[in-house]
């Protein structure tokens, strides 16, 4: 029963962000719909015709994949670790939030669509090891951290950038070239 209250408590956490990233990008950014760049037909040609070297490519995805992950990782690991895990779980649906509102908003359904495959298959590795993160920081002293997590998490990090750098950009520009 407590596991259950603890999962509606992030999902609570999550849900707020997620509406607030929407409002945010409805009522208080004005130069999202007026400016299209990710979602304009210039990026979507210009991504088409890019070679994806994965030497170069790799260190982008350390930079933004894996900096941020060991410093959640590390903040679980203090004295600050709920309320880092419940800033981390209410800046992601934020995040989520304010980025499907700017797809619909220049893409339609279309945009959602690209949002997903955006972030597949990646995303099926990493939002395993992040939720393991968050659940330790988050439900600690009752769960404990352990070598099971540590080589699960280390596994599903390393497999999601394989995954990022490798298979994705097949997947976004074979999408790009069917829309």
């Amino acid at each position: 029963m407590k596991t259950l209250h603890s999962k509606r408590q992030l999902a609570a956490l999550f849900m707020p962000g997620f509406i607030l990233g929407i409002v945010y990008v409805n009522f208080l950014v004005k130069k999202y719909p007026s400016n299209p760049e990710i979602f304009g037909d210039r990026f979507f040609s210009v991504y088409q015709n890019t070679e994806i070297i994965a030497g170069e490519f790799i260190f982008y995805l350390i930079r933004v994949r894996i900096i941020p992950f060991l410093l959640l990782l590390s903040l679980v690991f203090t004295h600050v670790r709920k309320i880092s895990a419940a800033l981390y779980t209410a800046w992601t649906g934020f995040s989520c939030g304010m980025m499907l509102t700017v797809a619909v908003l220049e893409k339609g359904i279309l945009g959602c669509i690209f949002c997903l495959a955006a972030i597949f298959p990646q995303f099926l590795c990493y939002v395993p090891a992040y939720f393991i993160v968050i659940w330790y920081g988050y439900t600690f002293p009752k769960n404990r951290w352990n070598i099971q997590k540590t080589i699960f998490v280390l596994i599903s990090m390393i497999a999601g950038i394989l995954l990022e750098l490798y298979v994705n950009p097949v997947i976004l520009k074979t999408f790009l070239h069917m829309i």
